[in-house]
C-alpha cells in the first residue's frame, strides 16, 4: 500500500489540485493530510457543503461547518 507522501507525489504529476468531499475535510485527521498536500504543491478543494444539509451533531450552522474546514486549511 502506498504512503500518503506517495499518493499526493503521484496526484501532484499530473494535477495542481485534490477535490475532496467535506467529511474527509472535517475528519479528526483532515489537518495533517491537508497540510501535506500543500506541502506537495497541491490545493485542496472541499465540495459537498450545503447550508440545508450540514452535520447537525457537530456544528451550528452550514457556515460553522465550513469554517471548520478552512481551519483544517481547506483552500
Amino acid at each position: 500500500m502506498k504512503s500518503l507522501d506517495a499518493k499526493l507525489a503521484e496526484i501532484r504529476a499530473s494535477f495542481d489540485a485534490v477535490a475532496v468531499g467535506k467529511k474527509d475535510c472535517l475528519d479528526k485527521d483532515a489537518a495533517g493530510w491537508i497540510a501535506e498536500a500543500h506541502r506537495q504543491g497541491l490545493q485542496v478543494i472541499g465540495w459537498t457543503f450545503d447550508d440545508a444539509k450540514f452535520d447537525k451533531s457537530r456544528f451550528a450552522s452550514g457556515e460553522e461547518e465550513i469554517r471548520a474546514a478552512f481551519r483544517n486549511g481547506v483552500d
